[in-house]
């Protein structure tokens, strides 16, 4: 067991070596579609793997940020003392009520224009 896990570390510190020694490839312009190439994923199919992880991750946090300003608006000082779930709740039901009018569901929207506002619901 020892040996098949020292025998794997060499493996991929031999694929980032080798990664490392090969030559740079100026026209590259998307190194996601690059990394999907299945040459590369042949290659280096470990490495491939961490870095399609890493190029996964979004570059934005705007939708946290705009969780995070809305749950600022929903827990006032009148509002202190919400639970966790109660917050999380009103937070996904502002998320799924939206602004529109218009309930999202996994099977298409639901107009609830012709009731009372979203914020009166909540």
């Amino acid at each position: 067991e020892w040996a098949d896990k020292k025998k794997a570390s060499s493996l991929e510190q031999d694929e980032y070596t080798k990664y490392l020694l090969a030559p740079v490839l100026p026209e590259v312009t998307d190194p996601k579609s690059w990394w999907l190439e299945p040459t590369q994923r042949k290659s280096y199919p470990e490495l491939s793997i961490m870095a399609l992880d890493v190029l996964s991750i979004p570059a934005m946090s705007a939708e946290p940020e705009r969780l995070f300003s809305s749950a600022k608006i929903t827990i006032t000082d009148r509002r202190n003392r919400l639970g966790i779930d109660t917050i999380e709740a009103i937070e996904c039901l502002k998320s799924w009520l939206g602004k529109d009018g218009t309930v999202a569901f996994a099977d298409g929207a639901v107009d609830m224009s012709s009731s009372d506002s979203n914020e009166e619901r909540i």
